[in-house]
């Protein structure tokens, strides 16, 4: 890819917001993807550098082993 300049990896996650207007889209694919991974307690970090790529990367929460036996009873 064509990577992200510093100043717009925070704008890239709003809604409707678009970097570059040369390829198709609408700006609500990486919103919603943040919106669905803060909603299970993860979080979504880029990591780009201009004119070398994107890497994201997402984390999710994870649930105790105990928790998880609780709720099979």
């Amino acid at each position: 890819g064509m990577g992200i300049s510093e100043r717009n990896q925070e704008q890239i996650f709003k809604k409707y917001e678009r970097i570059n207007h040369d390829v198709e889209g609408q700006g609500i694919g990486l919103f919603l993807a943040k919106k669905i991974v803060d909603a299970t307690g993860g979080d979504i970090k880029v990591e780009s550098k201009l004119g070398q790529g994107s890497t994201f990367t997402i984390y999710f929460k994870a649930e105790s082993p105990s928790l998880n036996q609780a709720n099979i009873r």
